[in-house]
């Protein structure tokens, strides 16, 4: 699985010191150093990875993370997801949701991270990067395909007014371990506009999978399981990922994926990507 032609000569600002905190928030804040040009490493063929990124439109370097997240979600193998925290935020055409700032805290306790900055990449739930850093993340990435995430199969049902979402069986992966819980987010189509405010303003962006809803599913006992949801939860959006975490690691341990077609106009479905 390689990088596609976009992002493989992608430009990486080198790496910085410190973070900056402010209210007791830090964003990633690069000195004055030359821009290098480097290849991300190929990634295994096999291994799904699950991508996080918590970012903000208020954030001086979250554009180059949420573009480097659209680039990333083409690869296969890959489920991207992009969550914007609303701790801090522009004003007009804000994308934040509570939901996230609150699952970033999660993350900041399961990863012992520090305090919440953005960007930042959490590579399935195990491990963090800062978002834009394009060497560190391909390294993580790299490693994070070698977990063994196990793939859930998704499916419309025949009268197609529900999908059932085929969860497998894992009960020695969950054995002697802590509670684990499925989760189901559901996907926006990409926003294209300029940001209004801020150092970004009147930068035009394009936003990939922001996630607007998080439901949970329930606890999860690694027997085999399907779970029916109708198709009003993602109604007028992309699609919509599902995920089994393990609730005291964060560690995501299977994962799944259904999107519609990149056409706005159109209700065709085109099929899973994993």
């Amino acid at each position: 699985m390689r990088l596609p032609a976009l992002t493989r000569y992608y430009t990486l600002f080198c790496i910085f010191g410190v973070f900056l905190l402010a209210a007791a928030h830090a964003q990633d804040v690069p000195p004055a150093v030359p821009v290098a040009e480097v290849e991300a490493q190929a990634l295994p063929e096999a291994g799904l990875v699950v991508l996080e990124l918590f970012s903000s439109q208020a954030c001086a370097f979250c554009p180059k993370a949420d573009r480097l997240l659209g680039d990333l979600a083409q690869m296969g193998k890959v489920i991207a997801l992009a969550c914007h925290v609303d701790y801090f935020d522009v004003r007009q055409g804000s994308l934040a949701q509570s939901f996230c700032t609150e699952r970033q805290k999660n993350y900041k306790l399961t990863l012992r991270s520090g305090p919440v900055y953005t960007p930042q990449l959490v590579i399935n739930g195990s491990d963090d990067a800062v978002g834009y850093r394009l060497e560190e993340i391909s390294e993580k990435m790299s490693l994070a395909a070698g977990q063994n995430i196990q793939e859930i199969a998704i499916r419309k049902s025949a009268a197609k007014e529900e999908f059932e979402i085929m969860v497998p069986a894992m009960e020695k992966i969950v054995a002697g371990q802590g509670g684990h819980d499925v989760w189901l987010m559901a996907l926006d189509r990409p926003h294209e506009f300029n940001i209004a405010e801020g150092g970004h303003k009147g930068t035009p962006m394009t936003y990939n999978n922001i996630v607007s809803k998080l439901e949970s599913l329930g606890p999860y006992d690694g027997k085999i399981n399907t779970i029916r949801i109708g198709q009003n939860f993602y109604k007028d959006q992309q699609g919509f990922v599902v995920l089994i975490q393990d609730q005291k690691t964060g560690r995501i341990i299977a994962a799944g994926q259904h999107i519609l077609s990149a056409d706005k106009q159109s209700s065709e479905e085109v099929p899973d990507k994993i």
